[in-house]
């Protein structure tokens, strides 16, 4: 079983108790808040997220109520620039309890006939400092917690109800959340992120030094990647580390690449554990990327490896190309592995305790009724032969027609059926913890 980790714990903690005296809550409720007028209290709550955002503080908590926040107008954006804030939601209107996947906290664009606004190109959930400039500053620490993120009102779908396909050349190519991470720490924990369209559902950014913590969330749907870590280095051999565990990743595509779960950039030091990652048209893990380092006499060196990628304790199920690409050192193309006993023998700085087999999740039928009947679902190194079980336990014909062309592409899944990817405590496999769990997880290691 996984331990808390008393250490960091302690420091979190004291960093809470020292920062206590400065901070202030700010709360947002859409449903009975006020802007101007309000005081952003529990009695006086702010009605608008940006509004609330733009007063928020260092070191402030920005509590925010059940509800449908659709943005500025209706835009669907919202831009973090202030360091070490905390956003958490999930809270019930009269704040008296939260739980994020009972008291859900939408933030979406508004495509009703009443909002006039076009959505504008840009992520859902921005936090860097000065995001209009090219080269935009990170914030130095940020919690986003307990947030649902959806996608699919801003994209663009084929107008067919028995087939609501993604139309890629109408689709945003936004994330739902983007971070650079200038210094500290970034925590993105207890979110729920669906339908993204032709993006990663989160592109975390790290500087040199700084640190992610990305837990118990659930990403469905993604194009791309469902997770890009990426550390902005020099180059010198500066690193940021990430640590992605206890998630659910489902159903990630590709168009001429992507289709991976989380996607390992250079220079980054990544431990992935006690996750399930299932269904998608790549790897579980993708760490392709060559860097280049300087050796003991300061001469920079090429087309090495990243060797910092650890997976331990991960549910994997049904991956295309095979559980974890790579690349070798001085050669060109990507290795596939696709057997667990062979994750020892690559790239990965360790492999122990991972597993295949199907997490059970209760699926939307009809959802996939147009997944198992994808004209492409023999394509890859790794044929598909397990939806042949899904299609028969759907009633359907258990022979698909290969091909390119695809049928329910990407299909925008519903957001009422999301939260059955969550464990009542946790996925049990083997005696662990695995997967995102409907309770709030503490801090955990390996």
């Amino acid at each position: 079983m996984p331990k808390i980790r008393s250490s960091v714990l302690a420091v979190v903690l004291a960093v809470v108790v020292m920062s206590a005296a400065s901070a202030a809550d700010i709360y947002v409720s859409i449903a009975r808040g006020q802007n101007k007028m309000g005081e952003g209290t529990i009695a006086s709550p702010y009605k608008n997220l940006g509004y609330a955002l733009g007063k928020a503080q260092p070191g402030d908590i920005v509590r925010i109520a059940e509800g449908h926040y659709p943005g500025e107008a209706g835009s669907g954006h919202w831009n973090v620039e202030t360091n070490n804030l905390t956003l958490m939601g999930g809270y019930s209107d009269d704040f008296a309890e939260r739980d994020p996947f009972v008291h859900v906290t939408l933030l979406a664009f508004d495509d009703s006939p009443n909002n006039s606004t076009r959505r504008v190109p840009g992520p859902e959930l921005e936090a860097t400092k000065d995001a209009s400039a090219q080269y935009a500053a990170g914030v130095s620490g940020i919690v986003i917690d307990g947030l649902t993120l959806d996608g699919g009102p801003r994209n663009s779908y084929l107008d067919e109800p028995g087939n609501p396909s993604l139309r890629t050349d109408k689709t945003p190519n936004d994330p739902l959340i983007f971070v650079i991470l200038e210094k500290g720490v970034g925590i993105i924990r207890n979110c729920t992120l669906l339908n993204p369209g032709v993006s990663p559902g989160v592109i975390a950014q790290a500087k040199p030094g700084a640190r992610f913590e990305i837990y118990n969330n659930v990403f469905v749907n993604s194009v791309q990647h469902h997770l890009d870590l990426t550390c902005k280095s020099d180059k010198d051999g500066n690193r940021a580390d990430f640590e992605v565990h206890h998630n659910t990743f489902l159903f990630a595509w590709k168009t001429s690449s992507g289709g991976s779960g989380v996607y390992c950039r250079p220079y980054t030091n990544v431990k992935v554990h006690h996750n399930v990652l299932a269904f998608g048209d790549d790897a579980a893990v993708q760490n392709s990327f060559y860097e280049a380092r300087r050796d003991a006499r300061g001469i920079p060196t090429t087309g090495l490896a990243n060797e910092q990628v650890s997976m331990a304790h991960n549910l994997l199920f049904m991956w295309q190309r095979g559980l974890y690409g790579w690349v070798l050192k001085g050669q060109s193309g990507i290795l596939y592995t696709r057997s667990v006993d062979e994750l020892a023998d690559t790239s990965l700085a360790s492999a122990v305790g991972n597993g295949l087999g199907d997490p059970q999740f209760e699926y939307d039928r009809d959802w996939m009724t147009l997944f198992v009947n994808r004209s492409d679902g023999a394509e890859g190194e790794v044929t598909m032969d397990l939806l042949i079980q899904f299609r028969e336990l759907l009633s359907l014909p258990l022979v698909a027609n290969e091909g390119k062309n695809r049928f329910g592409y990407c299909c925008r899944y519903p957001l009422a059926e999301v939260m059955k990817f969550r464990a009542p405590g946790f996925e049990q496999v083997a005696g662990e913890e695995k997967g995102a769990s409907m309770r709030l997880l503490p801090l955990v290691e390996a």
